[in-house]
């Protein structure tokens, strides 16, 4: 089956089924960057577009470390913080690199379930009212 997703913007138009383009990691062989979100969307970016996301976050940029030797770098928009206490929360995407020292690498297939498991380990809930956001601990 195609990968797609649901949307709904209640527009008889266009909500519904969505067919999103399968987009393989490295096969371009350029250097690539996952885009996570806190709601569990995730997709590939390459150079230009991971370009254009740091230089847009210029100035506003906060960044975390995961993985299991901290070998992922996530940028978000540090305007959308939230703080409750004593923690820090964030909802929205991050972009996450991989580095090794120094040097930065192409974020590949084997990667992605990585990047993943580590993102989703930050998560938590917070409530406003009835609605449950989920957000990733800062």
């Amino acid at each position: 089956m195609r990968p797609f997703k649901l949307r709904f913007d209640l527009n008889p138009v266009s909500d519904g089924i969505v067919f999103v383009e399968d987009k393989k990691v490295g096969e371009s062989g350029e250097l690539n960057a996952l885009v996570i979100a806190t709601n569990g969307e995730m997709k590939i970016t390459g150079l230009q577009e991971t370009n254009a996301a740091l230089m847009g976050l210029d100035g506003r940029e906060g960044s975390f470390s995961m993985g299991a030797d901290n070998e992922y770098v996530a940028f978000y928009n540090s305007d959308r913080i939230i703080d409750i206490g004593d923690e820090r929360y964030f909802i929205g995407s991050v972009i996450v690199i991989k580095v090794c020292g120094y040097e930065i690498y192409s974020v590949e297939k084997e990667d992605v379930d990585k990047i993943a498991a580590a993102f989703e380990e930050r998560l938590g809930i917070l409530s406003n009212g009835d609605e449950k956001l989920t957000a990733i601990r800062i």
